[in-house]
């Protein structure tokens, strides 16, 4: 029973110290906006092509990345900064250990080992009517605790003239399988989100993991959609990003 209590015990506290971390932390977004009439992945001037990220078309192909000027992100910077929930990692979280001995105490955890660059960087995928794909990627060292790597997939869809929709959302590691999630939500015309349980691993020592964040947003709208100049009855928006640790 002593073993156990440390065990709960531990995990509460390292809660507590990565909700405390994250809401210090730096956050950095990279935003990558779709742009229909050119069938470009469009990233701002002066900026690396995005590492490990692949945008699908709506016949599933890989987009081409381009540069663009500030201003063509003004607007996905704006609907952004309005609708992306800043307090979801402070809520229930699946943690996962790597050679920690959740029952030892944490002075005992070693304390000469390479510490870590604390980062949190979200990368948004972003379509022409303010649908985006995220995918956020953290990194906080918490000292005798150990070093944690995060990953929380989401997806958005503003209000719109749609009837009903559907959101998608899946991270998965062939070689982390801890950090595999998925998740499914219903939305109407108002819009919404949907959003994987944050999920960390946590190691002394050196780690390295693939997490693929994807997803789906699904719109369908009523007749006379379809016809008459008017828009699609059925659209889907989907997209990949490939998040590496270190």
């Amino acid at each position: 029973m002593k073993r156990l209590l440390n065990k709960v015990s531990l995990s509460f506290v390292v809660l507590l110290i990565l909700a405390a971390s994250l809401q210090a932390a730096e956050h950095r977004s990279v935003i990558i906006v779709v742009d229909p009439s050119s069938g470009l992945a469009l990233i701002p001037d002066g900026t690396g092509i995005p590492h490990g990220i692949n945008v699908l078309d709506r016949d599933g192909g890989p987009l081409v990345f381009a540069y663009a000027p500030e201003s063509a992100f003004t607007k996905a910077r704006a609907l952004i900064a309005a609708t992306a929930p800043r307090d979801r990692e402070a809520g229930p979280a699946v943690i996962n250990r790597e050679r920690l001995d959740d029952a030892t105490p944490a002075g005992k955890i070693p304390r000469f080992r390479a510490g870590a660059d604390d980062s949190d960087d979200t990368y948004y995928v972003t379509f022409w009517d303010g649908s985006y794909i995220s995918s956020r990627r953290i990194v906080q060292d918490l000292g005798v605790y150990g070093i944690y790597y995060g990953v929380i997939t989401a997806a958005y869809t503003p209000e719109n003239d749609w009837y009903s929709g559907t959101l998608y959302v899946e991270q998965s590691s062939s070689d982390k399988p801890g950090f595999n999630q998925t998740n499914f939500c219903s939305v109407d015309s108002t819009g919404g989100s949907c959003s994987t349980i944050p999920t960390y691993y946590g190691s002394d020592e050196t780690f390295t993991a693939h997490v693929v964040s994807s997803g789906n947003i699904h719109h369908h709208r009523l007749p006379i959609c379809g016809r008459y100049d008017e828009p699609p009855c059925n659209e889907n928006f989907s997209g990949s990003i490939d998040i590496y640790f270190p």
